[in-house]
């Protein structure tokens, strides 16, 4: 088996913002966190992580949850492989399906509750 590292607990968290909602607040995309030893790294919500994806899609290189390009040992970009890409393209259309279900469901129940007589 597998030795597993002790996380030390996380000492303070400060919310991450990125872009800009349709009402203009700021969009929250995840969570900044440093544990007891110092670490500092982030957590990404679903939101966080699509945008993510996409840009890693759309440039064709990988990305830390920080925004950096991963690089290899020789200091190269690290490039998406198919596995990678297909994976993430699967992501973001979770993601769309999920929105058209709750977009379909909420009109149904808008109609439903107009012509529902009191």
């Amino acid at each position: 088996m597998a030795k597993q590292r002790k996380q030390s607990p996380i000492v303070s968290m400060e919310p991450r913002y990125g872009g800009k909602k349709a009402n203009g607040k700021p969009r929250k995309t995840g969570v900044n966190c440093v544990n007891a030893d110092g670490e500092n790294f982030t957590l990404l919500n679903p939101s966080g992580k699509s945008a993510k994806y996409a840009v890693e899609i759309k440039r064709g290189v990988r990305y830390t949850n920080d925004g950096k390009i991963k690089r290899d040992d020789k200091g190269n970009a690290q490039k998406l492989t198919a596995k990678q890409r297909a994976y993430r393209a699967g992501y973001l259309d979770r993601g769309k399906d999920s929105a058209k279900a709750y977009n379909s469901k909420k009109e149904k129940r808008a109609a439903a509750k107009q012509n529902k007589q009191f």
